[in-house]
């Protein structure tokens, strides 16, 4: 980040070159944001910090007594601005204010709130919009969440702003006062404010008994990591309380209705007591969700370690080349594999699956991703988690510690199947496969090369001995 010196201007005679690279520069703040390291945040701690006026905001001149849109663009606008991101720094590292927030944030927060974001005369739902935007950008909804008696006053502003765009869309008012149309953007604040992200980590994943009823026309995130809380078992359920270990499971967006309902099943309040949590994303990302934490004693009950539960086993469901079991052996023993003459480094544990059995998937294989990865000349098979259907599959129950180490064998990135999806339990116990939500490029059988469909073929014969050789060619054929 490039840092800028900001001087004041006299507003009476104001250096103009000067203020407007002012301006641009808090613009390019705020369009910047997710581009920043934490050290560039602490360089825009410093500097807001030191800009900043005795009454809390951020103006670029001295003095609100000029026209009103030149006090909007130049005093109000960047006063959102300086505050939007000193929310947002606090949300990423509340350390970095050393328990200064009462001073520094509060201060900025009040100032924000003497228009209460509306803008000059005809333009102010535009204005409006806009300030709104610079919020929603640091995430204004978790910031009140989290800090709600931080600023009284503008955690109460926010609560009418919500309403006013909730009410406009009930209404379907999408109008200025010049009749101009801002449907879109006051569509996409109300749902903004309408959507939450929740972590889950138990019945409502997918694959498990609450998944469907409650989750299965919301937004699938993707999976993520909390840190600081432990697993136990209820019985008939899990339940987490803050502890010294990781929790996995996935992340959606919910809408406000389904969120209600979801509460309710939990018992929000008595049983479980929803807290807001920072989530780590397989891709790297870190999010706000709400999660369920237990409200009620644990002492007797068993904790549940590791990330794919206490039980030793799970079953791992293969619909690709690791049909053929020869394959599956080279990713867990390693050796130089004969089908496309690559070598493999063995598992920490390279014990052999305890047993494996057919598995029907309820999604569409496809092929994709030709001559990109370890076959040669060949697209390879893949899950459209999108359109129901019917894949056979090889369900092997294998040592739970293998699960990810075969899962990087196969491909984490966002190339190959960045995902370890849920599926339903196998005798009791937990089975997983591995996908992405995200279709690729679909090709055509005749993209699959020779050596691929032999071991297709062979793993399907060897899984399926009551097919017969055209149903499994015709089957492999037609994906």
């Amino acid at each position: 980040m490039k840092a800028m010196t900001l001087i004041r201007q006299n507003h009476e005679k104001p250096e103009g070159k000067k203020l407007e690279s002012m301006r641009k520069y808090f613009e390019d703040l705020i369009t910047n944001i997710d581009k920043f390291s934490m050290n560039d945040w602490h360089k825009i701690f410093r500097m807001l910090v030191e800009f900043q006026d005795t009454d809390g905001s951020f103006n670029l001149l001295d003095s609100y007594r000029i026209e009103s849109d030149c006090a909007i663009y130049y005093c109000y606008e960047p006063t959102y601005i300086g505050a939007a991101l000193l929310m947002r720094i606090l949300l990423l590292d509340k350390d970095v204010f050393t328990g200064k927030e009462d001073v520094v944030l509060r201060n900025a927060l009040r100032a924000c709130c003497a228009r209460k974001l509306s803008g000059h005369g005809y333009d102010w739902l535009r204005d409006m919009i806009n300030a709104v935007n610079y919020f929603m950008a640091c995430d204004v909804k978790t910031f009140i969440e989290l800090y709600p008696k931080l600023c009284p006053e503008f955690t109460a502003m926010f609560n009418d702003i919500q309403l006013l765009f909730r009410n406009r869309v009930k209404e379907e008012k999408f109008t200025g006062d010049w009749g101009e149309s801002y449907e879109d953007d006051i569509r996409r604040i109300d749902a903004y404010f309408s959507n939450h992200n929740i972590f889950v980590y138990g019945t409502l994943m997918k694959g498990q008994s609450n998944h469907d009823s409650f989750l299965s026309r919301s937004t699938y995130v993707g999976n993520g990591k909390v840190s600081g809380y432990e697993m136990y078992d209820l019985g008939s359920f899990p339940g987490i309380i803050e502890g010294e270990g990781d929790v996995i499971g996935e992340v959606y967006t919910v809408t406000d209705s389904e969120l209600i309902a979801i509460n309710r099943l939990e018992g929000e309040g008595s049983l479980y007591i929803k807290t807001l949590v920072k989530v780590l994303l397989e891709n790297g990302k870190e999010l706000f969700a709400s999660v369920y934490v237990y409200n009620n004693d644990v002492r007797s009950c068993p904790r549940i370690n590791g990330k794919y539960g206490s039980d030793e086993y799970v079953w791992y469901v293969s619909y690709g080349s690791n049909l053929l079991e020869e394959r599956l052996r080279y990713y867990i023993q390693g050796g130089l594999c004969t089908y496309n003459n690559r070598n493999y480094s063995p598992c920490s544990d390279t014990t052999m699956p305890k047993e494996s059995r057919p598995v029907i998937l309820p999604f569409d294989m496809y092929y994709s991703n030709y001559n990109m990865g370890s076959w040669e000349n060949s697209a390879v098979s893949f899950l459209d988690l999108s359109h129901p259907g019917k894949t056979y599959g090889r369900a092997y129950k294998i040592k739970k510690a293998q699960l990810d180490e075969i899962h990087s064998k196969e491909g984490k990135g966002t190339r190959w199947y960045p995902e370890c999806i849920r599926l339903e339990n196998i005798d009791g116990i937990e089975a997983y496969t591995f996908a992405g939500h995200e279709v690729k490029n679909k090709e055509p059988f005749s993209k699959v090369s020779a050596e691929y469909g032999i071991v297709l073929f062979k793993g399907m014969k060897e899984c399926y001995p009551e097919m017969d050789d055209l149903e499994i060619f015709e089957y492999l054929k037609s994906r």
